[in-house]
């Protein structure tokens, strides 16, 4: 399974206008392609006023499809252009494919999305995947939210990123104490330390569309 996601950093002076076009624009999309798509803003992060859409496939043809429908609708494509003044900066896309972790239906619908990424260290590509799946089991074990892991397919060779979905800031609150609060999670965290390079970021998202 892959996700999918293409974010872009908004100009601030024109934010009321470039938030009312992302969720707009999230509607027409999944009309369009008929999939689940998701929109989300950076909060309390370095990234605040970046926007994110993400979309989950089974397979890379099925993320081409959807592309092909956008770029086939002349009048999304128009929509884009117009809306382009109102953000800075061109479009980043990327593809990750998902490690570990599962998605639940039947699970209350993430409010909130915290997602932490990095990149394995030189040589070290199997040791970061080995530390990450560890790291994302221990994370949803005791932090009682499920955390997925990934490894990037296009962007940055090597990248990886934990995602953890919460309800609602209280469970995001909760779970962040909990793994604080529990001295085995230090103890991981220091020892796969050295398979990773050094800036790993943590980014906290909350849902628009």
């Amino acid at each position: 399974m892959y996700l999918f996601s293409r974010r872009r950093r908004i100009d601030l002076g024109h934010m009321t206008k470039a938030v009312e076009w992302s969720v707009e624009a999230t509607g027409k999309v999944r009309e369009i392609t008929g999939r689940e798509v998701d929109t989300w803003t950076a909060v309390m992060s370095p990234e605040v006023g970046t926007v994110v859409w993400t979309m989950w496939v089974e397979t890379l043809a099925e993320l081409e499809a959807a592309g092909d429908a956008l770029a086939a609708d002349a009048a999304f494509v128009k929509s884009e252009e117009k809306a382009d003044d109102w953000f800075d900066g061109p479009m980043e896309d990327r593809v990750a494919s998902m490690v570990h972790g599962t998605l639940d239906p039947a699970a209350p619908r993430a409010e909130y999305v915290a997602v932490v990424e990095g990149i394995a260290a030189n040589g070290r590509l199997s040791n970061a995947i080995a530390s990450g799946i560890a790291v994302a089991e221990f994370a949803t074990r005791v932090g009682g939210q499920e955390t997925g892991f990934l490894v990037n397919f296009t962007g940055a060779y090597g990248g990886v990123a934990w995602i953890t979905g919460s309800p609602d800031i209280a469970t995001v609150d909760a779970s962040e104490a909990a793994l604080m609060a529990d001295p085995a999670w230090l103890d991981l965290v220091n020892s796969v330390g050295a398979d990773y390079a050094p800036g790993v970021t943590s980014t906290l998202y909350r849902r628009l569309a």
